[in-house]
Parts: C-alpha cells; sequence; structure tokens
C-alpha cells in the first residue's frame, strides 16, 4: 500500500524475506506496516527469518514500537524470526527509551542480520 509518509517493500531471497521500509512509521502508516510484514511472513519458510530494513526509517513514533513488538511476537509464533536492521538514531532511540531492546534486537547491516545465528523463542 503506497503512502506518502512511508514507502514499503519486500523481496523474497533464499535465505531471508527482507522488508524495506522508507520514511515514517505512525499510527497513519502502521496498517501499511502490518499488512507488508505479514505478507513477508507468510513468503518465509521458517527457519528463514524476516529482516526488517529500517535504515531510511525518518521517525519511529509509539504506534509503530507496538506494530514491532506484534510483528516480532506473530513472527516468532511462525517459527520465523525478526531481524530488525538500523542505523543513524531514530530507530535505535525509539527502542531505547522504550525499553524494548530485550525483545527487538537491532543489526547494522542486512548482512550482519542475516549472518546472525537463530535465536530460540
Amino acid at each position: 500500500m503506497p503512502s506518502e509518509l512511508l514507502e514499503l517493500e519486500h523481496r523474497a531471497e533464499e535465505s531471508a524475506v527482507i522488508v524495506v521500509a522508507s520514511g515514517d512509521i505512525d499510527m497513519l502508516t502502521v496498517p501499511a506496516l502490518v499488512a507488508e510484514f505479514d505478507t513477508a511472513r507468510e513468503l518465509a519458510k521458517p527457519p528463514r527469518p524476516v529482516v526488517a530494513d529500517f535504515t531510511k526509517v525518518n521517525f519511529l513514533g509509539s504506534s509503530g514500537l507496538a506494530a514491532l513488538v506484534e510483528i516480532q511476537q506473530k513472527c516468532a509464533e511462525a517459527g520465523t524470526p525478526l531481524r530488525l536492521v538500523a542505523t543513524g538514531r531514530v530507530v535505535p532511540r525509539a527502542i531505547e527509551a522504550a525499553g524494548l531492546q530485550p525483545v527487538l534486537t537491532i543489526d547494522e547491516t542486512v548482512e550482519a542480520a542475516l549472518s546472525r545465528e537463530t535465536e530460540s523463542a
């Protein structure tokens, strides 16, 4: 679902399904974000991870954080790890401020996320 505030795309690779988000994640864009990750999760065959590339996210609001926790839980239930990739300050700072580091681990590159061992849920 295209939006002026958030652009989403996914690609299925042999080792993972990668979702790239660009723009703002807030209460207006969360429904599109959740729908994109539902599709990605369906495409990923466990134990292949879903990688959330948020390196181009400019804003991550509380509704976006709540959606990420929900997405992570759905992925865990499906046996598909969620790997979050972010650089800069926006996404890591929001996750840290919300105290979500134990739930949402951040990698600095897609390659690092893909090379990480599958974690037990």
